[in-house]
């Protein structure tokens, strides 16, 4: 599955931050082209069925489909069946994000499948002002605040900024590999760190190697 057919899932905030930001994303994409399933009000097998129908259908003047699914836990363990199947194999140009309180909602089989974005990390931790901050510094002085990066929100950011040119009418694909490989190596840092790796030392290096325009 390449990154543009990765499902998206968040989580955290409000049911109302998650489908602002839901919507957000889906930006640049017309009305004909993005449809909504809101789990709260229809949330059975029929109706990921018929999302499933709808997006199997080309885009009628947008690159991409989107499907935006709404409060996702509370689908129906057969609704939720139903959904794995199109997020293990999603239809041509197509995107699917799916907004929930917190991933044990859904079966761990979806999940597991997505890219997830904590919005109350993201939002609590205010990383754009940090991504600001260390760009702004010198080799030096990114070693001496290295202490203060916080990997899972720094994660979560990037996460962002990679969606948000995923989803961008003019898609950057050389700025989506740079991104994409970023957070390989912000995943393999936080991987490091549970074996007792130098915490000051992965995080110069995540520091060090920062895209330079976020």
């Amino acid at each position: 599955m390449s990154i543009m057919s990765l499902p998206t899932l968040l989580i955290g905030g409000s049911s109302k931050s998650r489908k602002n930001e839901a919507i957000n994303l889906a930006k640049g994409t017309s009305s004909w082209d993005c449809h909504i399933l809101d789990a709260q009000v229809t949330s059975g097998i029929h109706d990921v069925r018929g999302l499933t129908s709808e997006l199997n259908k080309k885009p009628v003047n947008s690159t991409f489909k989107i499907a935006l699914i709404l409060e996702a836990q509370n689908l129906t363990l057969e609704a939720q069946n139903a959904l794995l199947k199109t997020l293990e194999e999603p239809p041509k140009n197509t995107e699917i994000i799916l907004t929930a309180v917190t991933p044990e909602g859904l079966l761990s089989t979806i999940s597991s499948r997505c890219l997830k974005i904590n919005l109350a990390i993201s939002g609590e931790s205010k990383v754009p002002n940090k991504v600001e901050k260390f760009l702004s510094l010198d080799s030096y002085e990114r070693w001496l605040a290295a202490a203060d990066l916080d990997l899972e929100s720094w994660l979560s950011f990037w996460r962002e900024r990679l969606l948000e040119n995923v989803f961008s009418k003019n898609i950057e694909k050389e700025k989506i590999a740079k991104i994409s490989k970023y957070l390989k190596l912000i995943i393999k840092a936080k991987s490091l760190k549970k074996r007792n790796a130098s915490s000051k030392i992965l995080n110069s290096i995540i520091l060090f190697e920062t895209p330079q325009e976020p």
